[in-house]
């Protein structure tokens, strides 16, 4: 498995054609690391390259919407064991979104569940080489999407409100109003939004893959300026 997410983060300095926009960025989260953000990000890549996405669909549509309840269940791997203490309650099993478990906590339990979808996924299409985004940029994309419903859905946590899908395009600008991040933040965030979805294939506001990536750098900026991580 290490090979796997090795071959698919390493030589992306390489590519030449987007790395002044790659070393314009901070650099001092990791996001881009995780397991999850390999699994996402490897399944946009494919998208991207026009490949046949349906045998993973609701898999990967669960993943990457934060549903990790309906991924443990499509996967139907055990829970990854672990310990969580909460307001003087040990928990060590049944990790649920339905039941008020942080996203962070699910994304633990779903471990070996994310790392058997990779394999899987891989094991289907194999290596892709994409000439016009960095493998780096598609996990970044993967960990974009997934901190901010990472940060919404534990805010409503806190707040006492059951988890339910929701618009990436809302959750960014609730996660702002309630950051008081600036309007043009926002905006700019909204803008590697646009990018992700250039990348999954939705409508292009872009002139050229290059103006959405310099888009979408400042908007990993912006997250990563204002703490919207995922640890």
């Amino acid at each position: 498995m290490q090979e796997l997410i090795g071959w698919f983060c390493r030589n992306f300095e390489k590519r030449e054609r987007n790395s002044s926009y790659i070393y314009n960025m901070n650099n001092e989260d990791k996001d881009h690391t995780l397991l999850i953000s390999n699994a996402i990000g490897y399944m946009l890549k494919v998208i991207k390259s026009g490949q046949n996405d349906k045998k993973f669909k609701k898999e990967f549509n669960a993943i990457k919407h934060g549903d990790y309840d309906e991924f443990l269940d499509l996967i139907k791997e055990p829970q990854a064991f672990m310990v969580q203490w909460s307001h003087g309650v040990i928990k060590t099993e049944k990790f649920s979104k339905r039941s008020g478990d942080c996203d962070f906590a699910m994304i633990i339990a779903a471990g070996t569940s994310i790392e058997t979808f990779l394999k899987k996924c891989f094991a289907e299409y194999g290596p892709i080489i994409d000439n016009d985004v960095s493998d780096l940029i598609f996990l970044r994309c993967a960990a974009f999407e997934i901190s901010f419903r990472n940060h919404y859905n534990n805010m409503k946590v806190t707040q006492g409100i059951s988890w339910a899908k929701k618009d990436l395009v809302d959750i960014i600008d609730e996660v702002c109003a309630t950051k008081g991040i600036s309007q043009n933040n926002t905006d700019a965030l909204q803008q590697g939004r646009r990018f992700l979805n250039k990348v999954k294939g939705h409508k292009d506001h872009f002139n050229s893959w290059l103006d959405g990536i310099d888009a979408f750098n400042t908007a990993w900026n912006v997250r990563n300026e204002h703490s919207i991580q995922l640890y």
